[in-house]
């Protein structure tokens, strides 16, 4: 991920992050990627190895999962609501390490023992390059995993975009809040993270940041509708409103 450190240190100045109203510049993002490098060292994590990141947006979490994808480990990034199916989740993955990072940032690590052997593990292996595995929902029956070539899905952000002040609304262990995460880092853009996505706050995030593009559900669309909220807040600065994960129905 060269390509990213150039822009990083582009920007090196700049915020990178607003997480609980705190200000992070790219800067601090290459220090703790470099520090948690060091970290994936010392807990001897090799390359190739199946990692589950726990987490959200926030510094730690985004620092780490960079560091992740640098040492080339294959990556399973899940939320902490995961929690009550984490052992079927990191059955299916083959997981072999966690890092759990919580709501006040802090990161606790644990090891699960698993054998790694399927073919598509082998197939990024032997091209060297990071992995990521996301999880369907499993709503209708249990999870499925999809093995990504990270290397691969990496490749876009090259080019370079202009970036909006923009929500990470969707979430971490979703493609779609990982796509707007690489979006805005890989321009040089802020990252404005929360973990609380109910109307009220995302409005009033909107207001204080003067957030320009918000990535949405329609179901949280739909929400905010009934709930009125952005009544109570000028939004006047948001030029774009995306919506994925669903269909939009045409009610909202």
């Amino acid at each position: 991920i060269e390509f990213l450190f150039d822009v990083f240190k582009e920007y090196e100045f700049s915020d990178s992050i607003i997480w609980k109203g705190k200000k992070l510049s790219y800067r601090f993002l290459i220090d703790n990627i470099e520090k948690y490098q060091l970290l994936i060292d010392k807990y001897q994590i090799k390359e190739g190895s199946v990692v589950a990141l726990e987490g959200d947006f926030s510094p730690n979490s985004i620092a780490l999962l960079l560091a992740l994808i640098e040492k080339t480990c294959i990556i399973v990034p899940l939320t902490n609501t995961s929690k009550k199916n984490e052992n079927k989740l990191f059955s299916i993955a083959q997981v072999e390490f966690v890092f759990r990072i919580n709501e006040n940032d802090v990161i606790t690590t644990e090891t699960v023992s698993n054998k790694t052997d399927n073919y598509y593990y082998k197939l990024i292996r032997e091209r060297k390059h990071p992995g990521l595995v996301l999880f369907t929902s499993g709503t209708s029956s249990d999870p499925k995993a999809a093995v990504h070539n990270f290397f691969a899905l990496l490749e876009k952000f090259k080019t370079r975009r202009k970036a909006l002040r923009t929500l990470n609304f969707l979430l971490f262990d979703h493609w779609g809040g990982l796509n707007t995460m690489f979006h805005i880092l890989s321009n040089g853009g802020t990252v404005i993270a929360t973990r609380d996505r109910n109307p009220e706050n995302v409005c009033k995030l909107i207001k204080l940041h003067q957030i320009e593009l918000l990535p949405a559900s329609p179901t949280f669309l739909n929400l905010m509708l009934l709930s009125k909220a952005y009544e109570n807040y000028d939004l006047s600065s948001l030029k774009i409103i995306s919506y994925g994960t669903e269909p939009m129905p045409e009610s909202t």
